[in-house]
């Protein structure tokens, strides 16, 4: 005896319930092999094999094995009960008439009953012989007649076959479908707890829906055809549709009044079998079928799959376990349903994905909040999205509040077609909420405006993600936040007004930043927008002097550009680009952020990797133009920019910025740099940089830049510039040719691609070729380190 066999009933018991638990072809695989053990093995394994035989254990075995499994479990059929439609199927069938007889009563253990519907893959055989004699005598026969037309197809429907044999071919497979449900079910009524039943056999299982005592899940196969595309419904397909749903609630009713609170699940699948076939108003018929059935046992999600049942008992449902709801405007009842009652019933709510109800929905929770406080038994919501949200409601101001000692995860995103008002205003009332690390405010149709202290009540932030697309705005109405403690960040994006009112000085305390993303506007547009150059730089000054004011410096102050300030003017914090982020390896800045980028911030992110600078506009109007100030900073970089009293009485000693680790440069627009600062751009700054894009670019010469390339910046790899292309002489003295059209040993050049103008050049290691002179003026003598 096999040591498998030894074990209790009990031990194998448990151990074939865990390899039936693992959804997959390799548990189908082992439970069938386990069959041919021995008998006793064999009888254990039956159970948990053909509890449920259809069900899904992997695609393959669903594509291919479905007919395997049918013809099994129509061996446990007498052949003598069989239909005729399936007798003569089953006749041609070599697979079917040679095999032996079933040792054991598949049948017997089967509890689940669900053949997959199709379209185009029949359930038992493919019809690829032609008919025989006999089959052919059956086809055109009275009994088969009679059902052919028991499946009600609209008469439209078949001309959108290629022919009508295709149509009969497809037919007979329904009918085979129906047949072979209605087959291996009569047997086992009495022991099936859910049933796959073609909605055009119902009245067959009406007759005897007193048998079925342990059902509590159907599935409607709606294998009838009422409409098609633009194919209207005749009348007569209309009352053929209306008698089958009556009949349908009938059957419920009945099944109801035989077993009551038996039957939990009813749901209908349309039309699984036609191509191009739908049918309207299942909903309707869906609510109905729900109103007969009992309340559904206590959920743990609320979701489109049983929020139809829920709103026909929404007072009697126990809804104390729901931990996720996830709804749209498509389930919401209307702004008369209590919703404030339905959500405050679901105490365990962990997840909450919904569009907005009505201004006041979350009320409730904040008065739980002020009269229960930290330990009152409230609701443990962790993570809440609200899409579509508009002006009007306050919904996300108020779970703020009232679950800020659980919230860990909050997203908004704005109505699609635009509010009513074109600002959207969030934080306020916002108080400290410890456990939150990720807020996502995505606002594309309206202007976000943030409460000032709103970043302050987030201090373990990871992920922070607020946006809108703003496109144009004027400097003087920014009013920026606060600054805020975020020391855990690791993610910081900003689009659009939440950007321009970003207080900069929160990225002092950003030391675990790895990505940043600042843009002013939508960031996959090609064209930005920058203010007036004027009105930028004042709306900084302006500040600067409001600064000095608030230090006691005393009203009227000159600002950083001459003229007097007066105090009021302005409200813009200055950014002085000396923050300390170690951690930093993706920098990406577009518009004024990146038109005023400030270069000193390289020297405190040494692990920056790539830096996107883009001040493309419409007009191409604002033109940055480097100087050596960009490449040198007076002063040392330190985490809160406050030097001390010695630092302040040394000599200003200009330190070269140097970004050690940046591998890709990517800065668009008119950027101007002239040949003396080739060499300390593209090797003295970025020692390791690899990939550069700089397609506007100007200023500098085909000489400087190879002379560089070929010298000390010999670790670029490519390079896409907005220089024009280099003429046959200019491509001769430097060594350039195409990479496309020229054959050369690619030993003899370097490994660095060149695009001028959409096309690329390779250089050579050596010119002998490059007679002419440099005209590359003499670079400045360094600053000393």
């Amino acid at each position: 005896m096999d040591p498998l066999s030894q074990l209790p009933l009990e031990c194998l018991q448990h151990i074939f319930k865990i390899i039936a638990c693992d959804t997959n072809t390799v548990a189908l695989i082992t439970l069938s092999t386990l069959l041919r053990v021995s008998r006793y093995i064999a009888l254990v394994a039956l159970p948990f094999l053909y509890r449920n035989p259809y069900a899904c254990i992997g695609a393959d075995y669903i594509r291919g094995n479905k007919r395997e499994c049918t013809r099994g479990l129509l061996a446990c059929v007498p052949s003598s009960t069989l239909p005729l439609t399936l007798a003569h199927c089953l006749a041609r069938d070599p697979l079917y008439t040679q095999a032996p007889r079933p040792t054991f009563d598949y049948l017997g253990h089967v509890r689940h009953l669900n053949p997959l519907a199709f379209r185009s893959e029949p359930l038992i055989f493919r019809p690829d012989k032609e008919p025989t004699v006999e089959e052919l005598v059956y086809l055109q026969g009275e009994e088969y007649t009679h059902l052919r037309q028991s499946i009600c197809v609209l008469a439209a429907y078949v001309g959108s076959y290629s022919s009508k044999g295709e149509f009969l071919r497809h037919l007979h497979n329904v009918i085979v479908y129906r047949e072979v449900v209605w087959s291996l079910a009569f047997r086992i009524l009495d022991q099936l707890e859910s049933l796959t039943i073609p909605l055009s056999d119902i009245d067959r299982y009406l007759q005897v829906v007193d048998r079925l005592s342990r059902l509590d899940r159907v599935n409607v196969s709606v294998d009838e055809v009422y409409e098609s595309g633009d194919l209207e419904m005749d009348e007569s397909t209309q009352l053929c549709k209306d008698k089958a749903m009556q009949t349908l609630l009938q059957f419920i009713e009945d099944h109801v009044w035989h077993f009551p609170g038996r039957l939990q699940t009813v749901n209908i699948n349309d039309s699984p079998m036609w191509p191009r076939s739908y049918n309207t108003n299942l909903k309707d018929v869906q609510l109905q079928i729900y109103r007969r059935l009992p309340p559904m046992p206590p959920p743990a999600v609320l979701s489109k799959h049983n929020w139809a049942r829920l709103m026909t008992h929404p007072l009697t449902t126990n809804l104390r376990h729901v931990k996720d709801i996830v709804a749209n405007h498509e389930q919401w009842q209307g702004p008369e349903f209590d919703y404030p009652r339905l959500l405050q019933r679901c105490r365990n709510l962990n997840f909450l994905d919904i569009t907005p109800l009505a201004k006041g929905s979350f009320k409730w929770a904040v008065q739980e909040k002020v009269s229960l406080g930290e330990n009152g038994g409230l609701v443990p919501l962790q993570r809440v999205q609200i899409r579509d949200y508009y002006s009007l409601t306050d919904e996300i101001d108020d779970i703020a509040f009232a679950f800020s000692y659980t919230l860990q995860y909050i997203r908004v995103d704005d109505i699609v077609q635009g509010g009513s008002t074109p600002t959207i205003r969030i934080g306020q009332g916002w108080v400290d909420m410890p456990k939150l690390t990720h807020l996502t405010l995505d606002i594309r149709r309206n202007r976000l405006v943030l409460d000032p202290l709103l970043l302050t009540h987030c201090p373990n932030l990871i992920f922070l993600d607020l946006m809108d697309d703003t496109t144009r705005y004027w400097c003087p109405d920014i009013v920026s936040t606060l600054p805020a403690q975020l020391g855990q960040l690791s993610v910081l994006r900003l689009q659009g007004w939440p950007a321009l009112t970003f207080h900069p000085s929160t990225l002092h305390s950003m030391s675990k930043l790895g990505s940043l993303r600042i843009c002013s506007g939508n960031y996959y547009m090609r064209d930005c927008f920058i203010p007036p150059v004027e009105e930028l730089e004042q709306s900084f000054s302006a500040q600067e002097g409001l600064f000095l004011c608030a230090t006691g410096t005393g009203a009227g102050t000159e600002g950083s550009h001459g003229g007097a300030v007066q105090p009021g003017v302005g409200r813009r914090p200055l950014w002085t680009w000396d923050w300390v982020l170690p951690q930093l390896s993706v920098a990406e800045f577009m518009g004024e952020f990146a038109y005023r980028f400030g270069f000193r911030m390289l020297r405190g992110c040494p692990s920056l990797e790539t830096l996107m600078l883009k001040i493309t506009t419409e007009r191409d109007t604002h033109t940055r133009i480097l100087t050596q100030d960009d490449f040198f900073v007076t002063g040392s970089i330190t985490a809160d920019a406050n030097s001390t009293s010695r630092q302040q009485q040394l000599p200003p000693r200009p330190k070269r910025i140097i970004a050690p680790a940046l591998k890709t440069l990517q800065m668009t627009g008119p950027w101007v740099l002239d040949d003396t600062l080739v060499p300390l751009f593209f090797h003295g700054m970025f020692p390791k940089l690899k990939d550069v894009t700089m397609p506007e670019c100007s200023g500098f010469s085909h000489r400087a830049l190879v002379e560089c390339l070929k010298g000390k910046a010999k670790h670029v790899v490519t390079m896409n510039l907005g220089l024009p292309e280099p003429s046959m002489d200019e491509q001769k003295a430097l060594g350039l040719y195409p990479r496309i059209g020229r054959k050369r040993d690619h030993r003899d050049t370097l490994h660095i691609v060149l695009r001028f103008q959409s096309v690329e050049y390779l250089v050579l290691r050596d010119s002998a070729t490059a007679t002419a002179d440099s005209t590359v003026s003499p670079a400045p003598a360094p600053f000393s380190e």
